[in-house]
């Protein structure tokens, strides 16, 4: 668990240590209860996000898109921090709430702008992921009970550091709370 704001440090990369963390992204969440549940992606789709959106997304982070495409992970409990993995974004037009192009202009000037948003918790909270080339693939949770009261842009009282990478937030899933 990272112990610095998101956004406050470089996360280092290591080829054998990123491979290790895509299979374990892969095998933690190849049992979606609902993977693909609004059609899969292709390689296309991913570079045609980046260059719409000019970002380069974190490799297990595409992984996990182009393997499940979104969807509710089983486990999904997160207990170090009170609360669950509702939801996880993904490439689709419909249903609204189980978008990343809906979640992105919903909250565009609501969150940190080197961030994007990637799931919801049940309460409606958010996890949110660095884009930002010092800390990419930072994942933290957005309370929205403490949102920013007007531009939330370069707002970061609301935040509450998750994981390092993707991989890393997928590994902290447990059965329960307890």
């Amino acid at each position: 668990m990272p112990t610095r704001l998101p956004g406050t440090r470089a996360v280092p990369s290591s080829t054998a240590a990123s491979r290790v963390l895509k299979a374990t992204v892969k095998l933690l969440l190849m049992h979606l209860e609902k993977s693909n549940p609004y059609g899969p992606i292709n390689p296309k789709d991913v570079i045609e996000f980046e260059e719409d959106n000019e970002v380069s997304l974190p490799g297990d982070y595409k992984e996990f898109l182009l393997e499940h495409n979104g969807g509710h992970p089983e486990p999904s409990a997160l207990p170090t921090f009170g609360t669950d993995v509702h939801w996880l974004f993904g490439m689709v037009e419909e249903p609204a709430w189980a978008s990343l192009f809906h979640a992105l202009a919903v909250y565009e000037g609501r969150i940190p702008s080197w961030y994007m948003p990637i799931g919801t918790d049940s309460g409606g909270n958010l996890y949110i992921m660095s884009l930002y080339e010092e800390n990419k693939g930072v994942i933290a949770l957005w309370w929205h009970e403490d949102e920013a009261p007007a531009n939330g842009s370069d707002y970061f009282d609301n935040l509450t550091p998750v994981a390092d990478s993707f991989s890393e937030f997928a590994a902290l899933l447990t059965e329960s709370y307890l």
